[in-house]
């Protein structure tokens, strides 16, 4: 049976909003960087501004200066992985722990690479640390390691890049209104858009056919209490008791500061600049190659009589 709303601690409410209007700018910049850098690395490096600029008729021609680079990193480390062991100083049998962390091993591995790649890129990478039952009669568990999208994450502020004296941190889900009736016992009226605690600010979604599920992650004097937060309703709570860091981890690549605070940009935003004016520069050398032939147009003059126009180029070239 669920808990009824007024048994739950109802102070991670005001904690979330606060969370939100103290991080909302910075997040608004963190989402438009990741954006940016996403559309780059996938090889469109132009916007509707740039090409307003530029002219709708010039050709443009990407290079993608990062790409190789991130790839040939990549390959270096999936050639050759951090590993992890264990030992034993008795006699008992480690067998089954050799499994649980083989298993964790390709978690890790897998883990580890995406989020090489999105450091290189956009400058950090987020991973929350879960479990999985393996055995339910004796409650064994195995630790699980999943990749968040940064997109989906804001986290209070930290001195520590990896999150370690984080307080509060909300990782966000967004998930099709009809599965949140369903699933938490909810109805229309309690999903009312106006009623989001996320309302207003820059989180993207179909407001009237899908609603935010807000994880909240706070440490607490037992450890780390766990809110699920469907608009303005809490319908999960519980406390990992004896943690004393909250179960997300950030991996990081170059640090800088926004508005004096410490935040994470990777590659792509150093030479973002650059790497625009090489693309701006290459397409307009292209677009005059095109349009400015070197030598004059040799054809018998009955084959353009009355076709002029079709072989002007704009370049005062002789036909």
């Amino acid at each position: 049976m669920k808990k009824k709303q007024q048994e739950f601690d109802l102070s991670v409410l005001d904690n979330v909003k606060t969370l939100m209007e103290e991080q909302n700018v910075i997040y608004t910049r963190d989402v438009d960087d990741i954006d940016s850098t996403r559309a780059a690395l996938s090889g469109w490096t132009f916007d509707e501004k740039d090409r307003k600029y530029r002219g709708a008729l010039k050709p443009e021609l990407n290079i993608p200066v990062l790409d190789q680079w991130i790839s040939q990193v990549e390959s270096v480390y999936t050639a050759n992985p951090f590993g992890l062991g264990i030992t034993s100083n008795s006699n008992r049998d480690i067998s089954y722990h050799k499994f649980v962390l083989d298993k964790c091993q390709e978690n890790i591995t897998n883990i580890a690479t995406r989020s090489l790649v999105d450091m290189l890129g956009i400058g950090y990478a987020y991973a929350l640390v879960t479990t999985e039952t393996v055995n339910v009669e004796l409650n064994w568990q195995r630790p699980v390691i999943k990749f968040i999208d940064q997109r989906k994450v804001i986290v209070g502020y930290s001195e520590s890049p990896c999150l370690d004296d984080c307080e509060i941190a909300i990782v966000i889900d967004v998930i099709p209104k009809s599965k949140a009736e369903q699933r938490y016992n909810m109805d229309a009226s309690d999903l009312k858009y106006s009623k989001d605690i996320l309302h207003g600010y820059n989180i993207v979604l179909d407001a009237k056919y899908q609603c935010s599920v807000v994880t909240v992650y706070e440490k607490v004097a037992e450890g780390v209490r766990v809110s699920k937060i469907v608009y303005d309703k809490i319908v999960e709570q519980t406390t990992l008791t004896g943690l004393d860091r909250i179960p997300l981890v950030r991996f990081y690549a170059d640090q800088c500061y926004i508005e004096k605070k410490p935040h994470w940009r990777g590659a792509a935003h150093r030479i973002a600049h650059l790497w625009k004016l090489v693309n701006y520069e290459i397409s307009e050398l292209q677009s005059r190659v095109a349009t400015s032939p070197t030598a004059n147009f040799i054809a018998d003059s009955k084959s353009v009589v009355g076709n002029e126009e079709d072989y002007e180029t704009g370049s005062n070239v002789n036909v």
